[in-house]
């Protein structure tokens, strides 16, 4: 008689011999709660599951029955709406096997009763695998098949630009779509800890592939919207200029180690894993390339390069990549494969301008004006075209016949060293070297004379 606890209650059931039956230490946060107080009561849908778990409870069915009317107010449940219709809400239970690959599996089972059967014939039924079983007659899920080829992925645009503008571009040169679950992109930061060893290795998502004849972007997550717009996908530690970078092929070796311990293959590189380069590694004789440039690969390379010394190459033209300034993200997206490419002059005020050059590998000549006559006593050596400047070892002498307001020659370039005589054919003359007595303009000429 009386009132049930209003925090739980130890419910302890024992039969005649005073063996327990039932012991059940309830707790009103069980199902919810809604059992705590007037209302719903809970019920325990499989018999055969621990009562004392409150997650094998739940509340009884949502629908109104009406109040006992014979029950006493001592009771506690008076005229209150009680929604009890214990079991009414609960799936029937169909004991059976569960186990799809058993012979007896039993699709309307809900409770396992460990009855399964197995056949012996259980195995990978897949002759593409490698664990293909050919006595097994039913696949047991237990295939599996061995990787692709690797295939000559490489990297083709490298960025280390202001603030976070930071990215790399990969090409797929062939043509077939290639998956990025057999790839990763290992880095070390500045210094490795073991020369030559990766320290952290880092997969491509779930899922990534590479379209035929197409590129995968990987850049800063706070990047430009010119590179994360366009980015595959993001990472946050990409390097800024000193922090070596690896394109492999294989599966994560669990720790640091080198490539053929670890059993995996380098495919590209932009730096490496030697050591700190100080801010960056020269590319194409500029100095920290890899720091505040963008880095573009050369249309005529055609698949990675493990050895970043010969990558990077000394010049513009032993090089497999071209420095651009930095920011400049005009080739990011995409890439073009060309056979070969044509260096030379590409400035178009040189002597030796190549219209057909499409890099400037530095040969451009430009034109020196000067004497580039060796007799004369003012030959410049370094002079590529004559700017009529000589003057003569040897002093010439020059006849001018004056008349009425002509002379004959009316123009003479004369040399330090050299006469000039004027013969008057008739008049008189005012002869100097300064001043035309007819317009009043100078002549110009370095000095002045009269006769």
């Amino acid at each position: 008689t009386g009132y049930l606890s209003t925090s739980g209650e130890q419910i302890t059931i024992l039969n005649t011999q005073n063996g327990i039956v039932v012991d059940l230490d309830y707790d009103d946060s069980w199902a919810s709660g809604v059992g705590d107080g007037d209302g719903y009561s809970i019920v325990i849908c499989d018999p055969s599951s621990d009562i004392n778990v409150d997650t094998n409870w739940t509340a009884a069915i949502p629908s109104v029955n009406p109040a006992c009317d014979s029950c006493t107010v001592g009771l506690g449940i008076g005229t209150t709406t009680i929604y009890a219709h214990p079991m009414a809400d609960c799936p029937p239970i169909v004991y059976g096997c569960m186990d799809t690959l058993a012979l007896n599996y039993d699709v309307n089972a809900n409770i396992d009763d460990g009855t399964c059967t197995f056949s012996s014939n259980l195995g990978c039924i897949d002759s593409t695998a490698i664990n293909y079983d050919v006595t097994a007659s039913i696949d047991d899920g237990s295939c599996t098949y061995p990787i692709p080829p690797m295939v000559n992925l490489f990297f083709s645009e490298y960025a280390e630009g202001s603030g976070s503008n930071k990215y790399f571009e990969i090409y797929n040169p062939t043509s077939d779509t290639v998956d990025l679950a057999h790839y990763a992109f290992p880095t070390v930061s500045n210094a490795p800890t073991t020369p030559g060893v990766y320290e952290y290795w880092n997969d491509f998502p779930s899922g990534a592939v590479i379209l035929p004849n197409d590129v995968y972007i990987v850049g800063h997550p706070y990047s430009d919207v010119a590179i994360s717009g366009v980015s595959d996908h993001t990472y946050t530690y990409l390097s800024n200029g000193d922090d070596g970078l690896a394109l492999v092929y294989g599966s994560n070796p669990g720790s640091p180690m080198d490539p053929t311990t670890g059993g995996y293959v380098i495919v590209d590189f932009i730096g490496d894993w030697n050591g700190d380069p100080g801010s960056g590694w020269s590319v194409a004789g500029v100095t920290d390339a890899t720091k505040d440039h963008t880095l573009v690969r050369k249309c005529d390379v055609t698949q990675g390069n493990d050895d970043w010394t010969a990558s990077a190459g000394t010049n513009v033209v032993n090089s497999e990549w071209i420095v651009m300034p930095t920011d400049d993200w005009t080739d990011l997206g995409s890439f073009t494969l060309c056979t070969s490419i044509n260096y030379g002059c590409t400035d178009s005020i040189a002597t030796n301008y190549d219209s057909i050059a499409v890099i400037d590998d530095g040969s451009c000549i430009y034109a020196v004006l000067g004497c580039t006559d060796p007799t004369a006593c003012n030959y410049d050596p370094s002079a590529t075209v004559d700017d009529g400047s000589c003057i003569s070892l040897t002093p010439t002498s020059y006849l001018i016949n004056a008349g009425s307001y002509y002379y004959s020659p009316s123009n003479l370039s004369i040399n330090v060293g050299d006469t000039v005589t004027w013969f008057n054919d008739a008049g008189y003359h005012n002869v100097n070297g300064d001043i035309n007595s007819l317009t009043g303009s100078s002549f110009n000429n370095p000095v002045s004379f009269s006769g």
